[in-house]
């Protein structure tokens, strides 16, 4: 998707290009401004295929639901071409990924990690409160609002599910975050999945590398290199450096547990000694009120996302396009385990 293709549509829709900032696996998102205001968002475009319907609606409803000041905002929907344009909040800092990946030698000091993981369990929290969950929270959809004492914020919502459809079993997410029930169970709960994910995120930053990755991986094929992963996360293998906390290992080994039923809740995460440790005064006033706020004003339908195409529904490539999404392959799976994490640390 080229920048001047999708340019002079969105100008119909009132925002300008600038240049792109990402790419994922369902679409390209651009940095723009809005015509008018000069503010700068970014605009995610997503091509609306009819075997992709269900997921789009999912990630457009889902988002647009939530408003907390550690989720990206989502602002608007508009037309561009043949595209959906998701507008949403720029936040400049760039990925946590990134972030570890620049100053997490040999894992970030404890307490920045803490404040990034506080942040990040008052966010899902909250999205579970709404009864949304992510099925694919990872360092690279974590975004930070600059450099200096960065907040952070929850983005792309493009796996998540919610109460109202059924019990999630498709095994979608990134290989290094995914439990070991979504491995091998037909149905699992989102959010203690969600919650294992927080836990792997918080080893990291901790750390600067996966808890089941190791270096050696980097020699096995495709298929192998996948098996070797998910061996390791449905035996629970894991050890701890030795410059972790005692109570970040405590946390830890409560959370990367087996059993979904025994992982501990983010109710007893909220009060366990390694969060609370530099907790600022009132959060957990905050964290209720903000749970218990309207949420957002700019809850976007199905049918209003058909209005956006003007009257359009999705293309019609498909007879079926209700079925559940598609699970990772071998393939996929691998491209997602080829990451600097584990590269820039031989």
């Amino acid at each position: 998707m080229s920048t001047e293709s999708v340019t002079e549509q969105l100008k119909i829709s009132g925002y300008e290009i600038l240049h792109k900032i990402g790419e994922g696996g369902y679409g390209s998102v651009f940095l723009a401004t809005k015509e008018g205001t000069g503010e700068k968002v970014a605009i995610k475009l997503v091509e609306p295929r009819a075997q992709e319907r269900k997921r789009i609606e999912r990630e457009i409803s889902n988002h647009s639901s939530l408003s907390h000041p550690n989720i990206v905002s989502f602002l608007d929907l508009v037309k561009a071409g043949s595209f959906l344009g998701l507008v949403m909040e720029y936040v400049s800092g760039g990925e946590l990924f990134s972030y570890v990946l620049d100053n997490g030698r040999p894992g970030l000091p404890e307490s920045v990690a803490r404040k990034f993981f506080q942040e990040l369990i008052r966010a899902v929290d909250y999205m579970h409160s709404r009864g949304i969950v992510s099925r694919d929270i990872k360092l690279e959809n974590a975004l930070l609002t600059g450099k200096t004492y960065p907040l952070l914020k929850i983005c792309d919502f493009g796996f998540s599910k919610n109460d109202d459809e059924s019990i999630p079993k498709s095994k979608v997410g990134t290989p290094q975050y995914i439990p070991p029930e979504v491995i091998v169970s037909e149905r699992y709960d989102g959010k203690k999945a969600d919650i294992w994910s927080c836990g792997v995120i918080l080893y990291a930053m901790l750390s600067g590398q996966f808890p089941f990755q190791r270096l050696e991986d980097n020699e096995l094929s495709c298929a192998q290199r996948f098996g070797a992963v998910s061996e390791r996360i449905l035996n629970c293998t894991y050890s701890f450096p030795p410059w972790f906390s005692t109570d970040s290992m405590d946390l830890l080994s409560k959370v990367l547990v087996f059993n979904p039923d025994q992982r501990m809740s983010l109710e007893d995460i909220q009060h366990h000694p390694f969060f609370v440790s530099d907790l600022p005064p009132g959060w957990h006033e905050e964290t209720a009120r903000l749970k218990a706020g309207p949420g957002s004003q700019r809850s976007i339908t199905a049918e209003e996302i058909t209005q956006v195409l003007g009257g359009e529904n999705f293309e019609e490539q498909m007879e079926d396009s209700s079925s559940e999404e598609p699970e990772l392959t071998a393939e996929e799976a691998d491209l997602a385990l080829e990451d600097e994490l584990t590269r820039t640390r031989t």
